[in-house]
């Protein structure tokens, strides 16, 4: 059973809420009434004083006028500076890092590496006795499961060789401290 006094509440509440949102939409900035605080806010209201349309028949759209923040003071040009010095040939080495090849045939190898001390080349797919290093007293070899690890352990150029059945493919690692 309706009551008529809370279909009317309803139907006054629904009138509001739409009231509510139209105005919410407009244009024009809010702007506390004189007399009263605007909040917590201690900020001036806005300068915008509405225009009238023009009286020759065509408006202009004018935009409020709204107050501007402070912008982040920006840095003066600075002149150009010297180049920084070109990088050494140890900055483009992998640092102590573990590098993983494939030793399937059809798979690419690198040329040459540049590692730190402690840097390992991991060889995967590849069968025992298949991986050597030269000069050996730089490296240290383990193999497991189709897998070589060569951790590098003094500094110099260390070729390593994976003999394949298509043939050897070679690295030359250069290793520093």
């Amino acid at each position: 059973m309706k009551h008529p006094a809370l279909t009317r509440l309803a139907g006054g509440g629904a009138a509001l809420l739409a009231t509510v949102l139209i105005a919410a939409c407009g244009s024009d900035p809010v702007q506390p009434v004189s007399g009263q605080s605007g909040g917590a806010s201690s900020a001036p209201a806005s300068s915008y004083v509405p225009t009238p349309p023009a009286a020759s028949g065509t408006t202009t759209p004018t935009t409020p006028t709204t107050p501007t923040r402070p912008t982040k003071p920006t840095r003066p040009p600075t002149s150009p500076t010297k180049r920084p010095p070109s990088p050494s040939p140890t900055s483009a080495c992998l640092g102590a890092v573990v590098y993983t090849i494939s030793g399937d045939p059809s798979d690419q190898y690198p040329k040459s590496l540049c590692m730190k001390i402690g840097g390992v080349l991991r060889i995967e797919h590849v069968a025992p006795g298949t991986v050597s290093a030269d000069p050996a007293g730089s490296v240290t070899r383990e193999y497991e499961a189709g897998v070589y690890t060569v951790r590098f352990i003094r500094t110099g150029t260390v070729t390593v060789q994976v003999a394949l059945d298509s043939g050897t493919r070679t690295t030359a690692v250069v290793v520093v401290s």
